[in-house]
């Protein structure tokens, strides 16, 4: 049975992520970029989205956002997504096709290494030395629950000896349902995850790593640590999409419904921070009391 932590986890993940991006075209992508994403947003950890009697337009606050974080379109980037696997959804999910899906992770996570978006860069590049160091890893379709209920989980587990982030992935979401864009965010997402949850292993590293394991364990049930978790997890996908409507000239329109804009553009209100405090309470308002 999943604990507290890990439903949580799934609920938040699912529906941050797995959304449509209605309001968007389907994104059209070697490549400098900072060793770090930019710090984003104000030093107001705290800040608040402001209060007036019309509220700005989603297009008008990407726009200035965009402005501010200097991002401008990129025919490389374009080009880069251009040329990505489409979801198959009327394929089933079996040992057959589970080579596919597993080739679109593998897909994905170049297309991430070789973007001018930072977010997606670093990421891909974390995670390739966390699990060249035996610390992380993806797998995809090899949990029965999360293929049948959708999404992603990262969990802690042994590995020879020391405690490795294990992102688990729906099969069938990777086969039938992201595409490469979706997908890349999903794993902004969780490697995010798996970067605290390795943190964290270092500051009790004193510790057995059974006795380690049962800390991490400990932590996933609780909620606070998870609110702030799936702060971060959902705030960094959130920046890493907002650059990619900058890099790939994505157009915001005002009228077409779309969650994942209006979620970038709640965080975007809300100081464009991770750690900010409105942004968490965003996140509890919209998933676990909806």
């Amino acid at each position: 049975m999943a604990s507290l932590g890990e439903r949580l986890a799934r609920t938040a993940t699912v529906g941050f992520i797995a959304w449509s991006i209605s309001a968007c075209e389907s994104p059209k992508g070697p490549v400098t970029t900072p060793t770090r994403p930019p710090v984003s947003g104000p030093l107001n950890p705290n800040a608040q989205p402001v209060e007036t009697s019309k509220p700005p337009s989603r297009s008008d606050v990407f726009r200035k956002e965009l402005e501010r974080l200097g991002v401008k379109a990129s025919e490389t980037e374009k080009k880069l997504w251009e040329s990505t696997y489409q979801p198959q959804p009327n394929l089933s999910f079996d040992k057959l096709t589970e080579a596919q899906a597993e080739r679109n992770l593998e897909s994905t996570l170049e297309l991430m290494r070789h973007s001018e978006n930072p977010y997606f860069r670093t990421a891909a590049e974390d995670y390739d030395r966390f699990k060249k160091e035996g610390r992380a890893l993806i797998t995809v379709g090899t949990n029965d629950q999360i293929n049948k209920e959708g999404g992603g989980l990262t969990s802690p587990r042994i590995n020879q000896d020391r405690i490795q982030a294990h992102t688990e992935l729906s099969g069938p979401d990777v086969l039938r349902r992201y595409t490469a864009f979706l997908l890349a965010l999903l794993l902004t997402h969780e490697i995010e995850h798996q970067r605290n949850m390795l943190k964290y292993d270092e500051e009790i590293a004193s510790r057995p790593v059974n006795e380690r394991l049962s800390f991490q364990e400990a932590k996933t049930q609780d909620l606070n640590n998870w609110v702030e978790e799936e702060a971060r997890g959902n705030g960094i996908s959130m920046q890493a999409f907002i650059y990619s409507v900058g890099l790939l000239a994505i157009p915001i329109i005002d009228d077409r419904p779309s969650s994942l804009v209006d979620n970038a553009y709640q965080f975007i209100l809300y100081g464009s921070t991770v750690d900010n405090t409105g942004w968490r309470n965003y996140v509890v308002r919209t998933f676990i009391n909806k």
